[in-house]
């Protein structure tokens, strides 16, 4: 994902280009890690 491709450009950076993709990213960022939380607490209980 971090290499560069023939242009210079990384995968990340292509990604992140496309809004659908950035806003996954935004999102996963600010709210992954207790929607993981909150899946492993439902499923442990």
């Amino acid at each position: 994902m971090l290499e560069k491709d023939e242009t210079g450009n990384n995968y990340l950076w292509q990604a992140l280009q496309e809004p659908e993709t950035l806003v996954k990213a935004a999102w996963f960022i600010l709210n992954g890690e207790e929607a993981f939380e909150n899946i492993s607490d439902y499923f442990t209980s």
